[in-house]
């Protein structure tokens, strides 16, 4: 999920993240879960078509910060309970981590 960027430093340089991917490591299915979340530098480079190949994008993905955030409680049940939990838990992530999702 695309994010405004933010700064961080990897390897003493400071670089731009600017995708967010959030997964889940464990979940108990009844009151806790544990997501892994990875804040990325997304670039594309396009290849050009030629009379015999299409056009090409190629996304690369450089990963500058990973953790881990654990949810329970309300919170956990309000992730259960809403109609696009996807969405809810990204939303909840952000905030967590203080990002602002773009919508895509």
């Amino acid at each position: 999920m695309k994010i405004q960027s933010i700064t961080t430093w990897q390897n003493g340089q400071s670089k731009q993240a600017n995708n967010f991917v959030l997964f889940i490591v464990n979940d108990n299915l009844l009151n806790y879960c544990t997501f892994n979340y990875q804040l990325q530098y997304l670039t594309e480079t396009i290849i050009p078509a030629t009379e015999t190949e299409p056009e090409k994008i190629i996304i690369n993905a450089d990963t500058l910060i990973s953790g881990n955030l654990s949810i329970g409680g309300q919170d956990y049940e309000d992730w259960d309970a809403s109609p696009s939990a996807n969405q809810w838990a990204y939303e909840w992530a952000a905030g967590q981590l203080n990002l602002v999702l773009i919508p895509e």
